[in-house]
């Protein structure tokens, strides 16, 4: 066993809903939370302990070391290996695999300071229920969300970090929309099932940060200080051009509602119509109840488009 005394938490969201700025403030207001940069354990949740047993350390972290949603895991694949297949021949399963490589990287980058390892990562919410299933009680999810509208506008213009070649959007409107949907129900999903959950909307976050994170810090049970240092949060350097404005002191409010001005009414159409019942869940306004009965117009305007952006990346993906 590693011995650990720390706690996880996994920060979800849909990207450009906030979490680098929500990252920013924990690691500036919490005493003892580290926050990583964006690290996907994906794989480990999709084939979940009996993919372990079928296919064994080596070739997960083969997995892992490969995908671009490890890139910034700082830790060497060798002395990985090392931490999850010790010469005592002790067999590590999956959640103590997990703790072992956290802390290995804590250890490293945050060293006796961290108490709670905050897993930032947007795509781990599609694995709750394994998640769940692993971690038991244990399970704690930090969640932000922010309206779609003001996401997607984001996500048409913003190039992908580690694939520049095309948009975050890639499958424009329409997919965003589903995305962003769906992400919030499979919290939802998670709720409903008894999972831990602190929820935050990014409108409230800028508003008012220093109130939501003493609330934050209340659900964590750690405390919180006088004064943030913004200076702590790691940025990796492919994502730095699109948090710059993170990168910088205080909280940019201007941009909170430039999609207003900015999106497409075409677009605006088909994240109301898709997205109603979650935007009004979460207090966001949207035209009456006729938008909701449009969504098969918005999936039928949205097509052509998603199906042009969907062709392209998958030759980026296939590409050599």
């Amino acid at each position: 066993m590693s011995g650990s005394p720390r706690r996880l938490a996994f920060l979800v969201y849909d990207s450009r809903s906030g979490s680098t700025l929500l990252s920013r403030e924990i690691r500036g207001f919490l005493e003892g939370v580290c926050v990583t940069p964006e690290i996907g354990f994906d794989e480990l949740f999709r084939v979940g302990e009996p993919g372990l047993q079928k296919y064994g350390w080596p070739e997960l972290l083969r997995r892992l070391y490969s995908g671009h949603e490890f890139i910034n895991f700082r830790i060497s694949q060798k002395r990985a290996l090392q931490l999850l297949c010790p010469d005592d021949g002790q067999v590590v399963g999956l959640v103590e695999g997990i703790r072992r490589l956290l802390d290995a990287y804590c250890g490293e980058y945050f060293g006796s300071e961290c108490n709670w390892i905050v897993v930032k990562n947007g795509t781990h919410i599609r694995y709750w229920r394994t998640m769940h299933r692993l971690f038991g009680d244990e399970l704690v999810l930090l969640h932000i969300v922010r309206d779609p509208r003001a996401v997607i506008n984001s996500k048409l213009k913003t190039p992908r970090p580690y694939q520049p070649e095309e948009m975050m959007a890639w499958g424009g409107a329409l997919l965003a929309s589903l995305r962003w949907r769906n992400y919030v129900r499979e919290v939802e999903g998670a709720q409903q099932e008894g999972v831990r959950i602190y929820q935050l909307r990014y409108e409230d976050l800028i508003k008012a940060p220093r109130e939501n994170m003493e609330r934050l810090a209340t659900f964590l049970g750690v405390k919180i200080r006088m004064k943030a240092d913004a200076q702590r949060y790691f940025i990796p350097t492919a994502e730095k051009e699109i948090h710059k404005e993170v990168m910088k002191p205080g909280i940019n409010i201007r941009r909170q509602e430039a999609w207003i001005e900015e999106l497409p009414k075409h677009d605006r159409f088909q994240i109301e119509a898709l997205c109603y019942r979650d935007m009004k869940r979460f207090g966001y306004q949207v035209p009456g109840r006729l938008y909701r009965r449009l969504q098969s117009l918005a999936l039928v305007a949205g097509l052509p488009r998603t199906m042009a952006g969907t062709l392209k990346h998958l030759r980026l993906k296939m590409r050599p």
